[in-house]
């Protein structure tokens, strides 16, 4: 059974009585609830952060944490650090807001943080408050060096701290700025390893207000897709959505929005024509890929320097596309370094096609089952989905089921072959 989407927190039921103490508490007990679980802990040294936020009185905030902590809502640990009790408590605080008071408890902590000493604050720290801001922290010139710097130096043995410090510098770079393209390359690097795609969000935002330059076009787009696919949302901002229907420089669209969300194509943006940068070959493989077109992907695979020794990896290529299988296709295009998720879209349907391939369809139908609970937008996966679903339970004698799996399909021109294949089979 699949009960619960496994991507989101499980927050307590309303009439938890950890929430009936927080609510007899008052309105500075919720602020002051949802502040230590955005932060994750806090010293009593920070409660003066809090209470900016929320406009409360420092001495009257202070009576109400003891109360939280005497209530045992807060708990207080031998090094004077406070907590949550449990995380569905703090999964329940953060929901109350909504996520609005995030970006603002970080931009505070950040900015406090920033009229310190060096040595009196962790720089890995800073930099994820930083990044949590958004573009609300203003920094000087020398403070994006800075970041850079850390990030440079975190890069080889801390991945995900480097990551988190070129998302906080990206934004404030203006993308004419040659260390913009640098540290766009270097975090497409860091999110492809560690699985941090919602890193690419800051990115996708700033070429939405801004644009990009134009040698910068590719690592865009497939920061784009990645967002996309990772996601399982179509972007909102109109920019970005037609670099997801535009294909490498100088090639033929991708239309990955209709593709992917079956969406309408998205007028195809004016790129001035750039140099051949090693992603326009990743990208122009990726685009023959999703299109279906065997002989144009055939084309790029050996433009983008793989030889005729990898026929293969084409061949695999092929058939996970067909599969729609996109970890897989990204995994064989973007190589070793690119690190399949557990969650997502493209993860989940990945564990989809191995069960079925390897017979495991129980844990194929729970694949099956957590892309229809977990993730809203049907996808080009969510059709293909239920057509394996409606191919396993017709091969086990299921026919109603099999059927009610069919009859939740939405007409898709790549499917054509396989739904016919699954309806043959029922009948």
């Amino acid at each position: 059974l699949c009960l619960h989407a496994p991507c989101e927190p499980v927050e307590l039921p309303g009439d938890h009585h950890l929430l009936r103490r927080v609510a007899a508490l008052g309105d500075t007990a919720a602020q002051l609830l949802t502040g230590v679980s955005v932060l994750g802990s806090i010293r009593v040294d920070d409660l003066p952060l809090l209470t900016e936020m929320t406009g409360t009185d420092l001495a009257a905030a202070g009576r109400v944490l003891d109360r939280l902590i005497e209530a045992q809502v807060l708990v207080a640990d031998p090094a004077g650090r406070v907590r949550c009790r449990c995380p569905a408590l703090a999964a329940s605080a953060i929901g109350w807001s909504g996520g609005r008071c995030e970006v603002s408890l970080h931009t505070l902590v950040a900015e406090q943080m920033l009229t310190r000493r060096p040595g009196e604050v962790d720089p890995a720290v800073l930099a994820g408050h930083i990044a949590g801001s958004g573009s609300n922290v203003v920094l000087s010139a020398s403070q994006v060096d800075w970041l850079l710097g850390l990030a440079a130096d975190d890069e080889p043995e801390r991945p995900e701290r480097a990551a988190s410090s070129y998302a906080a510098a990206l934004p404030r770079l203006p993308p004419s700025d040659p260390e913009h393209a640098r540290a766009l390359t270097r975090l497409l690097n860091l999110v492809l390893s560690t699985g941090r795609y919602e890193l690419l969000r800051g990115v996708l935002a700033q070429y939405a207000e801004q644009g990009c330059a134009p040698g910068s076009s590719e690592e865009v787009r497939l920061a784009a897709i990645l967002a996309a696919l990772h996601s399982g949302e179509p972007p909102a901002d109109e920019a970005v959505r037609s670099l997801l229907d535009a294909g490498p420089t100088g090639g033929e669209p991708i239309g990955f929005a209709q593709w992917w969300f079956g969406l309408p194509r998205a007028p195809r943006p004016v790129t001035p024509a750039g140099p051949r940068l090693a992603a326009a070959d990743r990208m122009e493989v990726l685009s023959a890929a999703f299109s279906g077109d065997l002989a144009a992907c055939e084309r790029a695979w050996h433009r983008s320097g793989r030889t005729a020794a990898s026929r293969r990896g084409l061949d695999r290529l092929h058939h996970a596309a067909a599969m729609v299988d996109t970890a897989t296709v990204m995994r064989l295009v973007l190589g070793e370094r690119y690190r399949i998720p557990t969650t997502g879209v493209p993860g989940v349907h990945r564990r989809l096609v191995r069960g079925y391939s390897r017979a495991d369809w129980s844990q194929a139908m729970s694949a099956v089952r957590e892309l229809e609970l977990s993730y809203s937008t049907d996808t080009l996966a969510h059709q293909a989905a239920r057509l394996l679903a409606a191919e396993m339970c017709a091969a086990r004698g299921e026919s109603r089921q099999a059927a009610r799996w069919l009859g939740r399909m939405v007409a898709s021109p790549r499917l054509v072959a396989m739904r016919a294949w699954v309806r043959t089979g029922l009948l």
